[in-house]
């Protein structure tokens, strides 16, 4: 059974060739125009690999936008032999670029290559605990953090907050679970720390805006990572100022007096 792989040519006038050099390498070529287009077919064909045409900055902010919201490997092909454009596109999130005039044996064994390296990421997947939160991609196990092609450099404690985070991306993480999954249930750290450690997280990830877009602040009861971060539709609140409270999903009323009272032993 042959390979299905996505096309995306957002330009005019089409490129057909492009289209015929994969199909010849031995692959069924399914052809998008857009972002949603690209999605649907990546979604319903099972296809894991895109051929992305690069002509612009078009181009580089799709596949920008691909990255974000697939896991799927992406080919640029840049036929102009614009380096700039190739530099751009890498940087966005495509696995490759082909430069320069098109070669077809040079296609083919980069699509090979980019699935090859797709089979063995899954493999070795197996057993690993890795999230993907809109650019940012974490492997608990190995211990290490991408914002898109960059290493992302964290000290152990703030790997630590930014693992819980990500195992609940989307959800707000309270206060005190924060605390106690990375400084431990007796809260020997402070919980001013929690707030200062959250700030280092923001400006390694590139995100201390005066509205974060990633890891976002819920006044009074904790913080999350936003999945939707890409799209800029996330609400949240920047609470610099606000105390951390204790009120989280372990403690009712009378739970949430007792971490207060535990709070202010700790911090008298």
């Amino acid at each position: 059974m042959k390979h299905r792989i996505v096309l995306v040519d957002p330009y005019e006038p089409l490129d057909r060739s492009l289209g015929e050099a994969v199909a010849q390498c031995g692959y069924a070529v399914r052809l998008a125009r857009d972002i949603d287009g690209a999605l649907q077919l990546l979604n319903g064909s099972g296809a894991s690999l895109v051929v992305l045409r690069l002509a612009d900055r078009r181009g580089v902010e799709l596949c920008r936008s691909l990255r974000l919201l697939s896991e799927a490997s992406i080919v640029g092909v840049c036929t102009r032999g614009d380096e700039n454009l190739v530099v751009r596109c890498l940087d966005a999130g495509a696995d490759t670029v082909l430069a320069g005039p098109l070669s077809r044996c040079e296609l083919q064994a980069r699509l090979t290559a980019a699935l090859s390296r797709q089979r063995r990421l899954r493999q070795d997947d197996a057993g690993r605990e890795t999230y993907r939160i809109a650019d940012l991609t974490i492997d608990a196990t190995a211990h290490t953090a991408m914002k898109g092609s960059r290493p992302v450099s964290l000290t152990p404690t703030e790997f630590r907050l930014l693992v819980a985070l990500a195992r609940r991306a989307g959800s707000t993480v309270s206060h005190s679970d924060l605390l106690s999954e990375v400084w431990g249930d007796h809260f020997g750290e402070r919980p001013e720390n929690l707030r200062l450690y959250v700030s280092y997280l923001r400006q390694k990830l590139d995100d201390t805006g005066e509205q974060p877009r990633l890891l976002m602040s819920e006044r009074g009861l904790g913080y999350r990572l936003a999945v939707a971060a890409a799209a800029g539709t996330v609400k949240g609140h920047v609470d610099e100022e606000d105390e951390p409270t204790f009120a989280g999903r372990r403690a009712g009323t009378r739970g949430a007096l007792l971490a207060r009272r535990a709070l202010a032993a700790i911090s008298g």
